[in-house]
């Protein structure tokens, strides 16, 4: 994680030169050094044996979201879901399996995206 603490709101520029010398630049602006607390997650729980294969995942809502990265692990903690949703998430995985999960809250903005990298904690659940 970037210590933001020296950073000022307002519009950062970034240029560079390519090996062929070709100029390039980008802007952005930023909104915010504050980072969103974590998401605090509610269901499936830490260690959970979901009766179904149809899983939904809650979490409470973090002030400033408006949107959420929904992260799903398999057993070898290979990411097998990686959505974007603004409310709960529901989906189907395969029975007799252990998972692990975790949630991003984020702030999208005409003008940038302030992004929690402090993601929640991981809890892990099976499946029946």
């Amino acid at each position: 994680l970037m210590d933001m603490s020296y950073a000022v709101k307002g519009v950062y520029t970034i240029k560079w030169r390519d090996q062929s010398g070709a100029l390039f630049e980008i802007s952005d602006y930023l909104t915010s050094t504050d980072l969103m607390p974590k998401p605090v997650l509610i269901e499936p729980t830490n260690s959970a044996i979901v009766a179904s294969t149809d899983v939904l995942f809650k979490w409470d809502p973090v002030p400033g979201a408006n949107e959420y990265r929904v992260e799903v692990f398999d057993n070898a903690d290979n990411r097998i879901r990686n959505v974007f949703t603004v409310a709960s998430y529901q989906t189907t995985l395969d029975p007799g399996e252990q998972y692990s999960w975790r949630i991003r809250a984020r702030y999208v903005s005409k003008y940038g995206l302030k992004d929690s990298e402090s993601r929640s904690e991981k809890w892990y659940f099976s499946t029946n």
